[in-house]
């Protein structure tokens, strides 16, 4: 699967590092409350304490900025899943498996929840063929293989006929609880009553219960 698409190259410097660092952390927040469609390089400047003149230097338009926005969170998330492949998961019980990954899946969606909202507004505001919304498809299926290989290691353990399909289930389940916790869409109303901790470790034990038995809970 393709990564999402190269921006421009990093820094050196370290001064110039930090001023791109704290752009995409105030375009992250941004993001997170404004949606694409409301995304502004002033507002950006602005809340960053950056000159706009400074902004455009570093990324020449507002999708080049956001797909580094993005490039961030991804590299991130890869530096933790790429240690699954050097961990020896059939080795381990199938409950802590699922905790495992489970906490670090929901990673990505608790730390960088506002860049995750603003892709889902995003989602809703631009039409299927759009590249933005096609990278993060692909982040997605790439990530997608990554728990299946994993919960896989334990596929005689699997109560469903279909092993793969129940894994591929398990894997929107884990993935759509964590889009509700980060979204907040409608926090206001109802507002969720557990922590991300609390939500994780519920999470594991209804996955686990799920693909496993209620047994390999309490194993």
């Amino acid at each position: 699967m393709q990564p999402v698409s190269p921006g421009p190259a990093l820094p050196q410097q370290d001064r110039s590092r930090r001023t791109v660092e704290r752009l995409l952390v105030a375009a992250e927040q941004l993001l997170g409350e404004v949606g694409h469609a409301g995304f502004t390089i002033p507002e950006l400047s602005r809340r960053a304490g950056i000159s706009i003149g400074t902004v455009y230097k570093r990324f020449a338009t507002k999708d080049e900025l956001l797909r580094a926005v993005m490039q961030r969170v991804e590299r991130e998330e890869m530096t933790v899943l790429e240690r699954w492949e050097d961990e020896d998961w059939a080795s381990l019980d199938s409950h802590l498996v699922v905790e495992r990954v489970v906490g670090d899946l929901s990673r990505t969606w608790r730390e960088h929840a506002p860049a995750m909202r603003g892709a889902m507004i995003r989602r809703l505001q631009t039409p299927d063929d759009d590249p933005f919304l096609n990278q993060g498809l692909s982040i997605m299926s790439r990530d997608s293989e990554r728990f299946c290989g994993v919960i896989m290691t334990h596929a005689d353990e699997i109560i469903h006929r279909d092993a793969e399909q129940a894994v591929d289930f398990a894997f929107r389940l884990i993935i759509g609880v964590c889009a509700r916790c980060a979204a907040r869409a409608i926090e206001t109303i109802a507002p969720h009553p557990l922590s991300w901790e609390e939500m994780t470790a519920r999470l594991s034990e209804n996955v686990t219960s799920y693909l496993f038995g209620p047994a390999a809970i309490s194993r």
